[in-house]
C-alpha cells in the first residue's frame, strides 16, 4: 500500500498535482522578453489576503523568478460575523479592494496585458457571503482579474499538495509520501484535515476558523468581544467545541487511524499557524498541544498591557481572537489524537503560482464562480 501511495504522490505532485503540474524553481536559463509571463495569484482568505508571484519562461517551461509570498490582514469573516444576514458591508468590500490593489502594486502586477496573468481564489467567507458574487464581479471590473470561489474539499486538497511539494526537498526527516500524514489547514472561517485513506485523498471539513469560533464562544458564554477567557470559561469553550469535533471524527474515523500509527504526524499550514502561532507568539516550528493550552491559559490571566508587552508582534486587530484560536487548534489536535503539530511555511497562492501548466481557464473548469453552500463532512 505504501508503495502504491508513493507512486500516487510522485505522479500527482511532480507531474500534474491536484489540477496541474508542480515545477520548482529552475537554474538560471536564457530568457527572451517575448517568452516571459508574469503570474500573480491571490489567496483571498477569511482573515488575510495573500499574493504570490512568479515569472515564467513559457518558451522552455521554467520559472525564472519567484517573489516571496506577501500577506495583508483583511478580515472578511469578521465582517460576516458582524452582519445580521451574512452579507459584506460596503466598507468591508471597499477595504478588500484596496488591499488587493496595494498588493498588486507591491508585486508590480498590472494585470493589463498578455504577459500579465492574474487571478485569485476565495475561501470560506465567499462560500458563506450572500453578496459574494456581486463583490467578486466588482473586483474583476476594478482590478482586472477573476476571483474563483474554492470549494472546501478542493481547498483541503490544494493545501495538502502544497504541503507535500514544500516538503519534497526538506531535510528534516518527513517523507512527502508518508501515508500517515495529516495536513491541518486552518484560517479565519474554516479548517480542513486532509490525508490519504486507502490510496485516495480525503478531506474532513471543519466549520470553524479563528474568527467564527471566537464569535460562537463569545455568544454561547455571553461574553463581550475582546474579553479573554478565564480558566472556567476555557473549560466550557473546550467542552462546547469537543462536541462538534467528536461528531466530525465519527464521520471521519480515518483521521483517528493516522494518529495511532507509528509514523503518524500532523502538519499545519495557514496564516494563523505560520504567522500567529510560530512567528507572533514565538512558539516555534513544532508545537505540542500542551504548549498551546498552556499559552491559552497564560493569555487568559494577562491584562491588555501585559499582553501587549509580552506579545508585541500580535496585531491589535487579532488580539481579541488569538486565545480562542489557540484553543481551536488545541482541541483539533486533542480530538484527532496528535500530541504535536509541525508548522510548514507554505500556502495556496505560492503553490498555484509555481504550477507552470496552470491557466485561469483551467482553474475555472474545476471550481465554480458562483456562491455554493458550506458543506461539512
Amino acid at each position: 500500500m505504501r508503495k502504491n501511495f508513493a507512486q500516487i504522490v510522485f505522479n500527482l505532485v511532480l507531474a500534474v498535482g491536484l489540477f496541474f503540474g508542480y515545477v520548482g524553481n529552475s537554474s538560471a536559463v536564457p530568457t527572451e522578453k517575448a517568452c516571459l509571463l508574469h503570474r500573480h495569484v491571490f489567496d483571498v482568505g477569511s482573515g488575510s489576503t495573500k499574493i504570490a508571484s512568479t515569472t515564467i519562461n513559457t518558451c522552455n517551461n521554467t520559472i525564472v523568478k519567484a517573489l516571496p509570498r506577501q500577506s495583508t490582514l483583511m478580515e472578511y469573516q469578521k465582517c460576516l460575523d458582524k452582519s445580521d444576514n451574512q452579507t459584506l458591508s460596503e466598507d468591508c468590500m471597499q477595504k478588500g479592494i484596496s488591499v488587493i490593489a496595494e498588493l498588486k502594486k507591491q508585486h508590480n502586477a498590472t494585470c493589463d496585458n498578455a504577459n500579465q496573468q492574474c487571478y485569485g481564489l476565495a475561501t470560506a467567507w465567499a462560500r458563506k457571503a450572500k453578496n459574494a458574487d456581486f463583490f467578486l464581479r466588482e473586483i474583476e471590473e476594478k482590478e482586472g482579474m477573476k476571483i474563483f470561489v474554492l470549494p472546501q474539499q478542493d481547498e483541503g486538497k490544494v493545501g495538502f499538495y502544497a504541503t507535500l511539494a514544500k516538503l519534497k526537498d526538506d531535510s528534516r526527516g518527513v517523507e512527502a509520501a508518508d501515508v500517515d500524514v495529516i495536513v491541518l489547514d486552518i484560517g479565519g472561517g474554516s479548517f480542513q484535515l486532509t490525508g490519504v485513506d486507502k490510496d485516495e485523498i480525503r478531506v474532513a471539513l471543519g466549520m470553524y476558523g479563528m474568527y467564527n469560533f471566537t464569535d460562537m464562544i463569545q455568544k454561547k458564554l455571553d461574553l463581550p468581544l475582546g474579553n479573554r477567557l478565564d480558566a472556567p470559561n476555557i473549560k466550557q469553550a473546550i467542552e462546547l467545541l469537543n462536541i462538534e469535533l467528536d461528531e466530525l471524527m465519527q464521520r471521519n474515523e480515518w483521521v483517528l487511524e493516522k494518529s495511532s500509527k507509528p509514523k503518524g504526524i500532523m502538519l499545519g499550514i495557514g496564516t494563523l499557524l505560520n504567522t500567529g502561532v510560530r512567528a507572533q507568539l514565538k512558539l516555534g516550528d513544532v508545537v505540542s498541544k500542551d504548549k498551546l493550552l498552556q499559552t491559552a491559559y497564560k493569555l487568559g490571566a494577562m491584562s491588555d498591557s501585559e499582553l501587549g508587552k509580552h506579545y508585541k508582534d500580535v496585531p491589535s486587530q487579532v488580539k481579541p481572537y488569538i486565545q480562542q484560536a489557540l484553543l481551536l487548534i488545541y482541541c483539533i489536535m486533542d480530538r484527532t489524537g496528535f500530541d504535536k503539530i509541525r508548522i510548514v511555511d507554505t500556502g495556496l497562492a505560492e503553490y498555484l503560482a509555481t504550477s507552470i501548466a496552470l491557466t485561469p481557464d483551467m482553474v475555472g473548469q474545476r471550481i465554480y464562480t458562483t456562491r455554493g453552500s458550506e458543506n461539512v463532512q
